[in-house]
Protein backbone atom coordinates (compact mmCIF):
# COMPACT_ATOMS: atom_id res chain seq x y z
CA UNK A 1 0.00 0.00 0.00
CA UNK A 2 1.30 3.41 -0.92
CA UNK A 3 -0.14 6.43 0.83
CA UNK A 4 1.02 9.78 -0.47
CA UNK A 5 0.45 13.21 1.04
CA UNK A 6 0.57 15.80 -1.72
CA UNK A 7 0.34 19.41 -0.49
CA UNK A 8 -0.43 22.12 -3.01
CA UNK A 9 -0.32 25.84 -2.38
CA UNK A 10 -1.30 28.61 -4.75
CA UNK A 11 -1.00 32.36 -4.26
CA UNK A 12 -2.17 34.67 -7.01
CA UNK A 13 -2.74 38.34 -7.68
CA UNK A 14 -5.37 38.86 -10.32
CA UNK A 15 -8.09 41.05 -11.65
CA UNK A 16 -11.53 40.76 -10.00
CA UNK A 17 -13.31 37.42 -10.33
CA UNK A 18 -15.81 35.29 -8.51
CA UNK A 19 -14.96 31.91 -6.99
CA UNK A 20 -17.91 29.58 -6.58
CA UNK A 21 -19.06 26.04 -7.14
CA UNK A 22 -20.41 25.53 -10.62
CA UNK A 23 -22.73 22.90 -12.02
CA UNK A 24 -23.19 22.33 -15.72
CA UNK A 25 -26.92 21.97 -15.89
CA UNK A 26 -30.13 23.78 -16.74
CA UNK A 27 -32.09 24.96 -13.70
CA UNK A 28 -35.51 26.37 -12.92
CA UNK A 29 -37.07 28.55 -10.24
CA UNK A 30 -40.33 27.40 -8.66
CA UNK A 31 -41.24 30.61 -6.83
CA UNK A 32 -44.04 31.20 -9.35
CA UNK A 33 -45.92 28.09 -8.28
CA UNK A 34 -49.56 27.94 -9.42
CA UNK A 35 -51.72 24.82 -9.45
CA UNK A 36 -53.98 26.34 -12.13
CA UNK A 37 -51.28 26.14 -14.81
CA UNK A 38 -51.33 22.34 -14.88
CA UNK A 39 -48.80 20.36 -16.93
CA UNK A 40 -47.67 21.56 -20.35
CA UNK A 41 -44.85 20.76 -22.76
CA UNK A 42 -42.94 23.83 -23.93
CA UNK A 43 -40.70 22.20 -26.48
CA UNK A 44 -38.14 19.49 -27.02
CA UNK A 45 -36.44 17.32 -29.55
CA UNK A 46 -34.95 13.91 -30.31
CA UNK A 47 -31.84 13.02 -32.28
CA UNK A 48 -30.71 9.59 -33.53
CA UNK A 49 -27.27 9.05 -35.08
CA UNK A 50 -25.53 6.00 -36.53
CA UNK A 51 -21.84 5.43 -37.12
CA UNK A 52 -20.13 2.60 -39.00
CA UNK A 53 -16.44 1.81 -38.79
CA UNK A 54 -14.10 -0.57 -40.56
CA UNK A 55 -10.32 -0.51 -40.44
CA UNK A 56 -7.16 -2.61 -40.22
CA UNK A 57 -5.33 -0.56 -37.59
CA UNK A 58 -4.72 -2.86 -34.59
CA UNK A 59 -4.23 0.13 -32.30
CA UNK A 60 -7.73 1.45 -32.92
CA UNK A 61 -10.18 -0.91 -31.24
CA UNK A 62 -13.82 0.06 -31.51
CA UNK A 63 -17.19 -1.44 -32.32
CA UNK A 64 -18.03 -1.56 -36.03
CA UNK A 65 -21.47 -0.07 -35.36
CA UNK A 66 -22.59 2.51 -32.81
CA UNK A 67 -25.76 4.51 -32.33
CA UNK A 68 -26.49 7.58 -30.22
CA UNK A 69 -29.97 8.58 -29.12
CA UNK A 70 -30.33 11.96 -27.41
CA UNK A 71 -33.25 14.16 -26.55
CA UNK A 72 -34.64 16.87 -24.34
CA UNK A 73 -38.08 17.92 -23.18
CA UNK A 74 -39.05 21.14 -21.40
CA UNK A 75 -42.05 20.60 -19.15
CA UNK A 76 -43.94 23.13 -17.06
CA UNK A 77 -45.80 21.70 -14.08
CA UNK A 78 -47.95 24.25 -12.23
CA UNK A 79 -45.52 27.03 -13.12
CA UNK A 80 -42.42 24.97 -12.41
CA UNK A 81 -40.06 24.54 -15.35
CA UNK A 82 -38.68 21.00 -15.45
CA UNK A 83 -36.04 20.52 -18.16
CA UNK A 84 -35.37 16.84 -18.85
CA UNK A 85 -32.56 15.51 -20.99
CA UNK A 86 -31.24 12.07 -21.82
CA UNK A 87 -28.62 10.30 -23.92
CA UNK A 88 -28.32 6.62 -24.76
CA UNK A 89 -25.72 4.71 -26.75
CA UNK A 90 -24.83 1.06 -27.27
CA UNK A 91 -21.16 1.99 -26.59
CA UNK A 92 -21.86 2.79 -22.93
CA UNK A 93 -20.37 -0.46 -21.62
CA UNK A 94 -16.92 0.24 -23.04
CA UNK A 95 -16.20 3.67 -21.55
CA UNK A 96 -15.52 5.01 -18.07
CA UNK A 97 -18.02 7.82 -18.54
CA UNK A 98 -21.39 6.44 -19.52
CA UNK A 99 -23.13 7.81 -22.60
CA UNK A 100 -26.44 6.89 -20.97
CA UNK A 101 -27.52 9.98 -19.05
CA UNK A 102 -30.55 11.55 -17.45
CA UNK A 103 -30.65 14.97 -15.82
CA UNK A 104 -33.14 17.09 -13.85
CA UNK A 105 -32.44 20.23 -11.79
CA UNK A 106 -35.29 21.83 -9.78
CA UNK A 107 -34.67 25.12 -7.92
CA UNK A 108 -36.46 27.00 -5.16
CA UNK A 109 -35.18 30.44 -4.14
CA UNK A 110 -31.52 29.91 -3.06
CA UNK A 111 -31.67 26.09 -3.02
CA UNK A 112 -30.96 24.00 -6.11
CA UNK A 113 -30.96 20.24 -6.51
CA UNK A 114 -29.24 18.20 -9.23
CA UNK A 115 -30.32 14.65 -10.03
CA UNK A 116 -28.82 12.40 -12.69
CA UNK A 117 -25.68 13.05 -14.73
CA UNK A 118 -24.02 16.34 -13.80
CA UNK A 119 -20.62 17.94 -13.29
CA UNK A 120 -19.59 20.24 -10.47
CA UNK A 121 -16.59 22.49 -9.86
CA UNK A 122 -15.37 22.79 -6.28
CA UNK A 123 -11.88 23.98 -7.29
CA UNK A 124 -9.04 23.16 -9.69
CA UNK A 125 -7.90 20.36 -7.40
CA UNK A 126 -11.16 18.87 -6.12
CA UNK A 127 -13.93 17.62 -8.40
CA UNK A 128 -12.79 19.93 -11.17
CA UNK A 129 -15.71 19.55 -13.56
CA UNK A 130 -15.68 15.74 -13.40
CA UNK A 131 -18.92 14.17 -14.57
CA UNK A 132 -20.75 12.04 -12.02
CA UNK A 133 -24.07 10.24 -11.82
CA UNK A 134 -25.91 10.84 -8.57
CA UNK A 135 -27.19 13.83 -6.62
CA UNK A 136 -25.85 17.28 -5.86
CA UNK A 137 -27.05 20.44 -4.20
CA UNK A 138 -26.05 24.10 -4.05
CA UNK A 139 -27.37 26.38 -1.28
CA UNK A 140 -26.68 30.13 -1.46
CA UNK A 141 -28.42 31.85 1.49
CA UNK A 142 -27.22 35.44 1.73
CA UNK A 143 -23.40 35.46 1.74
CA UNK A 144 -23.01 31.72 2.12
CA UNK A 145 -22.47 29.05 -0.47
CA UNK A 146 -22.79 25.39 0.49
CA UNK A 147 -22.28 22.73 -2.17
CA UNK A 148 -22.40 18.96 -1.81
CA UNK A 149 -22.47 15.90 -4.06
CA UNK A 150 -22.55 12.12 -3.98
CA UNK A 151 -22.40 9.75 -6.91
CA UNK A 152 -20.59 7.49 -9.31
CA UNK A 153 -17.49 9.08 -10.85
CA UNK A 154 -16.50 6.14 -13.05
CA UNK A 155 -18.50 3.05 -13.86
CA UNK A 156 -17.00 -0.43 -13.85
CA UNK A 157 -15.68 -1.60 -17.23
CA UNK A 158 -15.01 -5.35 -17.44
CA UNK A 159 -11.95 -6.67 -19.22
CA UNK A 160 -12.88 -8.56 -22.38
CA UNK A 161 -10.08 -10.50 -24.08
CA UNK A 162 -12.13 -10.72 -27.26
CA UNK A 163 -12.28 -6.93 -27.57
CA UNK A 164 -8.72 -6.41 -26.25
CA UNK A 165 -9.90 -3.53 -24.08
CA UNK A 166 -6.99 -3.78 -21.68
CA UNK A 167 -6.61 -0.01 -21.47
CA UNK A 168 -10.33 0.56 -20.89
CA UNK A 169 -10.91 -1.80 -17.96
CA UNK A 170 -11.72 0.07 -14.74
CA UNK A 171 -13.14 -0.34 -11.27
CA UNK A 172 -16.33 1.40 -10.26
CA UNK A 173 -15.46 4.66 -8.48
CA UNK A 174 -17.76 6.42 -6.02
CA UNK A 175 -17.21 9.83 -4.51
CA UNK A 176 -18.67 12.46 -2.24
CA UNK A 177 -17.66 15.97 -1.31
CA UNK A 178 -18.70 19.27 0.21
CA UNK A 179 -17.69 22.90 -0.10
CA UNK A 180 -18.56 25.66 2.37
CA UNK A 181 -17.77 29.25 1.45
CA UNK A 182 -18.53 32.74 2.69
CA UNK A 183 -18.17 35.91 0.62
CA UNK A 184 -18.74 39.56 1.45
CA UNK A 185 -17.59 42.82 -0.15
CA UNK A 186 -15.30 40.99 -2.53
CA UNK A 187 -13.56 38.96 0.19
CA UNK A 188 -14.00 35.19 0.36
CA UNK A 189 -13.06 32.19 2.47
CA UNK A 190 -13.83 28.54 1.71
CA UNK A 191 -13.15 24.98 2.84
CA UNK A 192 -13.47 21.83 0.73
CA UNK A 193 -13.52 18.11 1.47
CA UNK A 194 -13.63 15.44 -1.23
CA UNK A 195 -13.26 11.66 -1.12
CA UNK A 196 -13.24 9.10 -3.93
CA UNK A 197 -12.80 5.34 -3.70
CA UNK A 198 -12.78 2.43 -6.13
CA UNK A 199 -14.91 -0.62 -5.41
CA UNK A 200 -12.38 -3.47 -5.43
CA UNK A 201 -15.22 -6.00 -5.88
CA UNK A 202 -16.83 -4.28 -8.86
CA UNK A 203 -15.10 -6.42 -11.52
CA UNK A 204 -16.02 -10.06 -12.15
CA UNK A 205 -13.47 -10.88 -14.85
CA UNK A 206 -9.76 -11.08 -13.88
CA UNK A 207 -7.59 -8.33 -15.38
CA UNK A 208 -4.06 -9.21 -16.60
CA UNK A 209 -1.20 -7.81 -14.53
CA UNK A 210 0.05 -6.00 -17.64
CA UNK A 211 -2.89 -3.60 -17.29
CA UNK A 212 -1.40 -2.29 -14.02
CA UNK A 213 -4.94 -1.74 -12.78
CA UNK A 214 -5.35 -1.26 -9.03
CA UNK A 215 -8.35 -0.10 -6.96
CA UNK A 216 -7.41 3.25 -5.49
CA UNK A 217 -8.59 5.80 -2.93
CA UNK A 218 -8.06 9.52 -2.62
CA UNK A 219 -9.01 12.18 -0.08
CA UNK A 220 -8.49 15.88 -0.75
CA UNK A 221 -8.84 18.74 1.73
CA UNK A 222 -8.50 22.36 0.71
CA UNK A 223 -8.83 25.76 2.33
CA UNK A 224 -8.63 29.07 0.53
CA UNK A 225 -9.36 32.74 0.68
CA UNK A 226 -9.42 35.92 -1.35
CA UNK A 227 -8.81 39.53 -0.35
CA UNK A 228 -9.75 42.41 -2.63
CA UNK A 229 -7.21 45.25 -2.89
CA UNK A 230 -7.75 48.72 -4.37
CA UNK A 231 -11.04 47.62 -6.01
CA UNK A 232 -9.28 46.42 -9.17
CA UNK A 233 -7.05 43.63 -7.85
CA UNK A 234 -7.23 40.79 -5.39
CA UNK A 235 -4.88 38.37 -3.67
CA UNK A 236 -5.96 34.74 -3.57
CA UNK A 237 -4.33 31.86 -1.68
CA UNK A 238 -5.21 28.16 -1.60
CA UNK A 239 -3.70 25.25 0.30
CA UNK A 240 -4.63 21.66 -0.49
CA UNK A 241 -3.61 18.25 0.83
CA UNK A 242 -4.20 15.03 -1.11
CA UNK A 243 -3.98 11.64 0.62
CA UNK A 244 -3.63 8.93 -2.01
CA UNK A 245 -3.79 5.15 -1.55
CA UNK A 246 -2.66 3.31 -4.68
CA UNK A 247 -3.76 -0.21 -3.69
CA UNK A 248 -6.89 -1.26 -1.78
CA UNK A 249 -6.68 -5.03 -2.25
CA UNK A 250 -5.74 -6.64 1.07
CA UNK A 251 -3.75 -9.42 -0.51
CA UNK A 252 -1.28 -6.98 -2.02
CA UNK A 253 -1.05 -4.40 0.72
CA UNK A 254 1.92 -6.09 2.33
CA UNK A 255 3.88 -6.13 -0.92
CA UNK A 256 3.64 -2.42 -1.67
Amino acid sequence: MRIKHIPVMLIAICAPAFVSAQVNSTSQDIEGLSWKKGLTAQGGGVSFENTFYKGNDSIVNRDPYAFYLTGHLNLNACGVEIPLSFAYSNTSKTYLQSFNRFQIAPKYKWAQLYIGSNSMMFSKYTLAGHQFTGVGAVLTPRNWEISAMYGELNKAVEYDSRKENLNSAAYRRMGYGMKVGYAKNGDEVSAIFFHAKDDKNSLDNPVPDSANLHPQENTAIQIGGKKTLFKNFYVQAEYAISIYNSELRDSLMGNE
